[in-house]
């Protein structure tokens, strides 16, 4: 994923420790599209999108929980100062590790705009889907604990052989 600049934007790899993540993409670019609308028409934009948010750590009531977001926007106007006509479709998707569910939301984004003037409107029409969140990295052992554990077992391998030799 990348941030509103494309550069790439990663999770924390530090065990136990929090990251935040986003991407966007941008309908035609990141600034808005122009257009005149002839008089007395009407235009209408649609577009499909879909949008998921999901989490996959497991919460584990000391910290702060992971979170996913994602949603899809589409806006437009057309205006001259006295006659302007407007319109907003979006929706979204949510999920935390309190429920530990995935959610997906898609469908049609629609936006009806309408020129009700004898003169040419200009126009605009801005959309864009992103996600974001926040994700733990799930805390790794150090290699002086592993060295502590085959310690232990090396430990209790030897005592039970012992044991044994002498029954």
């Amino acid at each position: 994923m990348n941030d509103d600049a494309g550069n790439p934007k990663q999770k924390s790899t530090v065990p136990g420790q929090y990251g935040y993540y986003s991407g966007i993409a941008y309908l035609n670019g990141y600034y808005s599209n122009s257009f005149t609308l002839s008089p007395y028409t009407a235009v209408i934009f649609t577009g499909n999108a879909t949008t998921s948010a999901s989490t996959n750590a497991a919460y584990n009531g000391g910290t702060t929980p992971e979170w996913a977001y994602g949603n899809a926007y589409l806006t437009g106007s057309i205006g001259d100062g006295n006659n302007s006509s407007s319109g907003t479709a979006s929706f979204s998707a949510y999920s935390d590790n309190y429920s530990g569910s995935a959610y997906a939301q898609s469908g049609l984004l629609f936006v009806t705009l309408a020129n009700s003037t004898g003169n040419s409107l200009d126009g605009s029409l801005y959309g864009y889907a992103q996600s974001y969140g926040y994700s733990y990295a799930a805390a790794v052992p150090e290699p002086e604990t592993y060295a502590m554990m085959l310690a232990g077992l090396g430990a209790v391998g030897f005592v039970a052989r012992r044991r044994q030799r002498r029954g």
